[in-house]
């Protein structure tokens, strides 16, 4: 099968996109069709594309789906967001305002770094207001207040390894995507141009992080194998991506912004999530609640399914009742995050 662009011009040559029949978390055979035609609403990536639901671990998988050789032309957009200077979106996370000034004396007390400008009164006034609190908790993926070696998978143009590194952790980075490894390379940081398995490690590391990365694995078993081998006695690997299980895929369906084809390959239910990380040797696995912003995507899932055909007056309501779900539970929030520790 080849797919063509609006020019004419093929796109994807034969053999370059595979059938994906069994379940990629579980291996369930019997997965039938949730949503069938879907395009790339985000870059324009030539190619109509479908979902299976699996009814066996209730994930949600691509088929057919790119070939790893091939993965990469889901990406060659100049526009996507990883290929801009890392520097410079390091840089946009900050301000100058008296939130950003509370914000940041509360980030400088929790995580040890030293952004500025800061107001010390914020370290006492943010532990207060808890969904702004979960909210920053979630900037610096709960990293611990000590400092160690940390690793970050799928790194993108390095933005959150600055910020680490500004915290005082000795970081290094892992980005397949030659554009993303450019970014991140031109910001002094340590970066492996290629996937988690040519990756020669001269140690181990105390924290992993993968944040929206899972979703984007061709085997997603073996990549959590390689970070349990990569992690020290007790090491902890954290992980966000998005929830299949929340409100955003029930309310928005096949505009659910997070499907986001032909790059998510699967999106896997909490509970086989969970199984996965215990079949690689993982143990205290929890999630965490994501705060305030576990209704960000939703956003963009309502402006798609306004793309479609099919506004809502009703979206203001969705995002609040996200918004509120996600301070008390992590059931129902467009988000997963999930800490699971050697």
């Amino acid at each position: 099968m080849t797919i063509q662009d609006k020019s004419g011009v093929e796109y994807w040559s034969n053999g370059e996109l595979e059938s994906v029949k069994n379940c990629p978390a579980c291996g369930e055979p019997a997965a039938a069709f949730r949503y069938e035609g879907l395009l790339d609403h985000l870059e324009g990536v030539p190619g109509k594309w479908n979902f299976r639901a699996c009814p066996n671990c209730e994930s949600l998988f691509l088929d057919p789906r790119p070939i790893p050789i091939a993965i990469g032309k889901a990406y060659a957009t100049t526009s996507y967001f990883t290929h801009q200077s890392g520097n410079a979106s390091h840089a946009a996370d900050n301000g100058s305002s008296l939130a950003w000034r509370l914000a940041n004396g509360y980030l400088n007390a929790k995580f040890g770094c030293r952004r500025k400008p800061a107001n010390s009164i914020g370290q006492w006034l943010i532990p207060c207001l808890i969904p702004i609190r979960q909210q920053f908790d979630y900037f610096y993926r709960h990293l611990p207040r000590h400092s160690g070696r940390l690793l970050d998978v799928g790194c993108g143009n390095g933005a959150f390894l600055l910020r680490a590194k500004e915290a005082g952790w000795d970081v290094a980075g892992i980005e397949p995507d030659p554009a993303a490894a450019k970014q991140a390379s031109a910001s002094q940081l340590l970066i492996h141009s290629g996937d988690i398995h040519t990756y020669d490690s001269a140690g181990k590391f105390d924290i992993i992080t993968m944040s929206h990365v899972f979703e984007h694995l061709h085997d997603p078993s073996a990549v959590l194998s390689r970070c349990f081998e990569l992690l020290n006695p007790s090491g902890v690997l954290w992980m966000a991506m998005p929830n299949v299980d929340g409100l955003g895929q029930k309310i928005y369906r096949n505009a659910w912004f997070a499907l986001d084809p032909p790059r998510h390959l699967l999106l896997p239910s909490q509970h086989e999530l969970k199984r996965l990380c215990h079949q690689s040797g993982f143990s205290e696995i929890r999630l965490i609640k994501r705060g305030r912003s576990g209704s960000a995507g939703m956003r963009l899932s309502a402006m798609r399914a306004s793309q479609l055909g099919r506004p809502s007056r009703m979206s203001w309501l969705w995002h609040t009742l996200v918004n509120v779900i996600s301070v008390f539970s992590t059931s129902w929030s467009d988000e997963i995050v999930i800490i699971a520790k050697k």
